[in-house]
């Protein structure tokens, strides 16, 4: 392996301008140290002749007799590699690597020992079979500027050092301007701190990214017009290679951050996980701490599940547009997950849970918009969970809507402030096993088809409209108590309206509704059962006056019903 810079200063400058496209000079190594020792220096220079389309090649053999041989770039010295236009870096495959697996070998390596510093400076191409470290040890930069291209079989930025990348297209989009094929991480170990910058029509694409592992720190930024990063999903091809998914894990286990704006796009074909995992789970050697920021011109697309706290912390933001598929908040009892959608530009995905098994929040505010198809808040027995509609903005779903699943579960929906809207096209299930609430104030409106309050024995549900212009609307019946205990309140001019109510249905049910203060409105337009099975009670405190097709109080032996006007 030679040496450019062992203790002194070296300079090397390979350029080219000869015969009009051809490939001249030709430098041929079997790996390379540039700045070997503590103080030592290299500077070395591989460029082309754009004007005659003149390429200039540096190519690295990394297999050496059954062994393998890395190019490190600043070894304990400080080493910078430009590849100016019409440069070329390649690095062969790795086929004896230790593991069996050529695309764990640690081909190019930019700052290797600690003090030492590797910059690489690309406006050409950079390649190579194997993994690139910016940052291992030392300092590493990477910076791919106008033409400039790196294509590599995985990419860590800040491996227990800092570790920077660069990349800028000139707002020409170029989806491939960095390609990780088979991964990408950000931000490793103790003292890892990696840091991703995408602007101007650069793209970084890779097959699973991870943004802060194993107590690392990591950012990444992608800013402007068709700048983008992209979790793709493709196959192999080759025996025992690692899964490609498209995987994006935002503070797998260590502390990560995703920011898309002006402009730019993440693109994720498999899952998008934030706050990956708790201390501990699987091995993890610290809680997962990830946040993630799309910003008003940002746009994020997730073909997989979108999970914002999976055993970690997760928080995500959504400011611009994102389609969606599953969106899960607070998946697992150790997680902590918060969806804010701020003045959204549009919000679509498939099924929603929040609060699954850990504390989950969900929040819509300033105009924003979510087109969703079933909804569970509250899920199971340790699941938490609050959906919140406000400031004008509009919740949409296709489908139904659960609030305290499973024994257990608490969930509650809270939708306040004039315009601020839930639709639910098919049914409320207020506290099915656990406990429910549901809140309409200052003007919000829910619609849905029915509500069941309390269905299953043992479970509780409460029910809130209050103030002018707040609704409740239902098509159908409103059960309060099926065979738990619920409660509703309609007050300071709200409105519930309906057509078929039952207070108290099965017999170890128990239902109460209180109509009180002027302007307030209960509106029954089919049969009204005060206590069917169960024990019932309505009261019209402040000369509400109801006209049902029908009244029944206390109706089947055994049931209890009082009626107050």
């Amino acid at each position: 392996t030679p040496i450019f810079g062992d203790e002194g200063t070296a300079i090397v400058n390979l350029t080219g301008s000869g015969v009009f496209g051809e490939f001249d000079p030709l430098l041929r190594t079997d790996g390379a140290i540039l700045a070997n020792q503590a103080g030592s220096v290299a500077n070395f220079t591989i460029a082309g002749s754009e004007a005659q389309q003149n390429y200039v090649n540096w190519h690295i053999n990394a297999d050496i007799d059954g062994d393998y041989a890395e190019t490190i770039i600043g070894n304990a010295g400080s080493a910078t590699l430009t590849i100016g236009s019409y440069g070329i870096v390649q690095g062969n495959e790795v086929t004896d690597h230790p593991s069996g697996n050529f695309f764990l070998a640690r081909q190019y390596v930019l700052g290797n020992e600690a003090g030492g510093s590797g910059v690489v400076n690309v406006e050409g191409s950079w390649s190579g079979i194997g993994t690139t470290y910016v940052g291992d040890g030392g300092f590493g930069q990477a910076n791919f500027t106008g033409a400039g291209t790196g294509n590599f079989s995985g990419m860590i930025v800040g491996n227990g050092s800092r570790g920077e990348v660069y990349a800028d297209n000139d707002g020409v989009f170029n989806p491939d301007k960095i390609n990780a094929f088979f991964g990408l991480e950000v931000g490793v170990g103790a003292g890892g701190d990696g840091e991703i910058t995408l602007e101007d029509g650069a793209g970084l694409t890779s097959g699973n990214i991870v943004l802060g592992k194993a107590g690392g720190q990591a950012l990444v930024t992608v800013s402007g017009a068709n700048s983008q990063l992209w979790g793709e999903m493709h196959t192999t091809g080759l025996p025992g290679g690692p899964s490609v998914l498209g995987d994006v894990f935002v503070g797998e286990s260590g502390s990560g951050a995703l920011v898309v704006e002006n402009g730019g796009r993440a693109l994720v074909e498999g899952d998008f996980t934030i706050g990956r995992y708790a201390l501990g789970q699987s091995g993890a050697t610290a809680r997962g701490i990830g946040s993630a920021f799309i910003g008003p011109d940002g746009t994020l697309d997730v073909d997989g599940v979108t999970t914002v706290g999976s055993g970690g912390t997760g928080g995500l933001i959504l400011q611009g547009a994102a389609t969606l598929g599953a969106v899960d908040v607070g998946l697992s009892s150790s997680s902590i997950g918060n969806l804010i959608i701020n003045a959204g530009n549009g919000v679509t995905s498939t099924a929603v849970r929040i609060g699954v098994a850990g504390s989950g929040t969900a929040v819509l505010d300033e105009s924003s918009t979510w087109d969703a198809s079933s909804v569970a808040v509250g899920v199971t027995s340790t699941g938490t969970g609050l959906l919140s509609v406000k400031g004008g903005s509009e919740f949409d779903a296709s489908a139904s809507l659960d609030l305290g699943l499973n024994a257990g579960s608490d969930g509650t929906l809270r939708v306040e402030g004039a315009n601020s809207k839930a639709r639910i096209v098919n049914d409320i299930s207020l506290g099915n096993g656990g406990a429910g609430t549901l809140e309409v104030k200052s003007g919000g409106l829910v619609t849905a088809t029915t509500l069941l309050a309390a269905e299953d024995a043992g479970s509780t549900a409460s029910l809130l409209v209050q103030g002018t212009n707040s609704r409740i609307t239902l098509g159908g019946n409103l059960v309060l108590g099926q065979a738990g205990t619920a409660s509703a309140t309609v007050e300071t001019g709200g409105l519930l309206s309906l057509n078929h109510l039952t207070l108290g249905e099965e017999a170890v049910a128990s239902g109460t509704l209180i109509v009180q203060d002027s302007g307030s409105t209960l509106s029954v337009t089919g049969a009204l059962v005060v206590g069917d099975e169960g024990s019932g009670t309505l009261r019209l405190l402040d000369g509400q006056s109801i006209t049902p097709t029908s009244v029944a109080v206390a109706q089947n032996l055994g049931s209890n019903g009082i009626l107050e006007l």
